[in-house]
């Protein structure tokens, strides 16, 4: 039966979460740690971009939407306030790039703080990155 995705972030992204799965378990597998790991993605729209702010996969999982509203506000201050603004870099390619790496790791960022009240809680370990 072919789930109708709701929060939608882009094509096969629920393939996506099920390899990020199969990696993370054979990492946990070559490490000799016999536990299951849980994949979450979350997308935050690009400024100036339409959709929904938030986007999360799976979007009916233990996760709790709710973690994730104060992002839309959050995002937009945390890319302003971002340590690498007043970074100059002595080539133009660096320069170019630096508005999307500032928006990739303030991404990043308000992620990994929404998540940081159910991690304690449930006593778990979260780790953000993104997707090229």
């Amino acid at each position: 039966m072919k789930r109708a995705i709701r929060l939608f972030m882009w094509g096969y992204q629920q393939h996506f979460a099920s390899a990020l799965f199969h990696l993370a378990e054979g990492v946990f597998k070559e490490l000799g740690v016999s536990m299951k790991p849980d994949v979450l993605l979350v997308g935050v729209l690009k400024p100036d971009a339409s959709g929904h702010p938030v986007c999360v996969e799976p979007e009916d999982g233990k996760w709790e939407l709710a973690l994730f509203d104060a992002i839309p506000e959050g995002f937009p201050k945390t890319i302003k306030n971002h340590r690498l603004q007043t970074m100059m870099y002595g080539d133009e390619a660096s320069n170019n790039d630096k508005p999307e790496n500032i928006r990739r790791s303030s991404a990043t960022m308000v992620i990994r703080n929404a998540l940081k009240p159910f991690n304690k809680k449930h006593r778990l370990r979260s780790f953000c990155g993104w997707r090229d």
